[in-house]
């Protein structure tokens, strides 16, 4: 499903530690980040920031979700193995295509 993905490591923030893309089937890319939380390495879909209804408090809305616990478990898989291997080789992106039968 995945066509296409690159990823662009960063340096200098905490928890951010890439922006990248991702195309699926080879119609539709999606931006999206590499985030370090408590429990390892993460990816962040896009979000629009705003307010809760109740308080003040700042909240982060999803603008994209995926739905198939199979596939984000094998984008993230991805996701984390590209990431490392641009880190490894410092690298400023690394590309990853995807052969015909696999997208």
């Amino acid at each position: 499903m995945i066509s296409e993905l690159k990823v662009w490591p960063l340096e200098g923030h905490p928890t951010i530690k890439a922006n990248g893309t991702f195309v699926l089937s080879g119609v539709l890319k999606v931006k999206f980040r590499v985030m370090a939380g408590a429990k390892g390495l993460f990816v962040s879909l896009p979000a629009t920031k705003g307010k809760a209804k109740d308080s003040d408090e700042v909240v982060w809305y999803p603008e994209a979700m995926i739905i198939d616990k199979p596939f984000h478990n094998d984008l993230t898989t991805q996701v984390v193995a590209t990431y490392n291997q641009a880190v490894s080789v410092e690298k400023d992106a690394v590309t990853v295509t995807a052969s015909p039968q696999e997208a």
